[in-house]
Order: C-alpha cells, then sequence, then structure tokens
C-alpha cells in the first residue's frame, strides 16, 4: 500500500472503542502508564490481560487521569464489554 493507504487504515482515538493490553514483565507500565494515556485519549474502554496473576482487568469511563472505573476478575470470572456488543471474555478461555 502506498503511505496515504496506510494513515487510513491505523486506528485513531477516534475511531477506537477498546485496547487491550496483555502483560506480564510489562504490567506496571501497562497499568500506570499506558492505560492513563488511552484515557485521557477518551479510549472508551480499556482491558488489562495479567498473566502473571491471571485476572482481567476493564477499565471504563476515561477522564484526564485515565479510567474511573476499574472491574478485576480472576479465576473462573469473565467480563462483558461495554462497547463491543457480544463481547465476553472468561479469564479461563484467555489464559487456559
Amino acid at each position: 500500500r502506498s503511505a496515504p493507504d496506510l494513515e487510513l487504515a491505523l486506528p485513531s482515538r477516534e475511531n477506537t472503542l477498546l485496547v487491550m493490553e496483555i502483560a506480564d514483565l510489562s504490567l506496571d507500565y501497562d497499568r500506570n502508564k499506558k492505560l492513563p494515556l488511552y484515557g485521557k485519549w477518551q479510549i472508551p474502554e480499556a482491558w488489562l490481560f495479567d498473566i502473571s496473576h491471571r485476572r482481567i482487568e476493564r477499565h471504563t469511563e476515561p477522564n484526564l487521569e485515565g479510567y474511573t472505573r476499574v472491574e478485576i476478575v480472576q479465576g473462573y470470572g469473565s467480563l462483558t464489554s461495554t462497547v463491543v456488543p457480544g463481547l465476553t471474555i472468561s479469564v479461563e478461555a484467555a489464559m487456559g
């Protein structure tokens, strides 16, 4: 593709509903640096898959400092997206 075509294909904050981060060694960086930026950029929802603790975090209600609402599940729990209809992910399915 040419450069203009690639620019049209790249996601932006205006067309991004959900971001997912998979973290093991990068957990602190993802949670404390990346997620606050996604909230500041008004990405409606961000999920963090915490591999080492076998849990999933769903961050919603973005603001200038990050997200005001965080829901965490582990074990046999699951989360459903607030912005993508029909998207439900369980810890078991995500991490085996």
